[in-house]
């Protein structure tokens, strides 16, 4: 994902992540990667204590990006 604010890797961030039918996840990151760009930054994160039901969500909603 891209922010425009500068995040720090290893730091823990509470988000609110819009996924299929624009349905909302609240859920806390950990910044695991920065990646510079011409423009932007890129981060990579992980997603700490993440409900099962709401990883279920994300997973369906990759599969479903990944099919496109």
């Amino acid at each position: 994902f891209t922010c425009k604010e500068p995040l720090t890797i290893g730091a823990i961030y509470e988000a609110y992540l819009t996924i299929w039918k624009k349905e909302v996840l609240h859920a806390v990151l950990e910044i695991v990667r920065i990646e510079k760009k011409e423009d932007t930054i890129a981060y990579g994160a992980v997603f700490v204590g993440l409900p099962e039901m709401d990883a279920f969500r994300i997973e369906t909603y990759q599969t479903v990006e990944e099919g496109k």
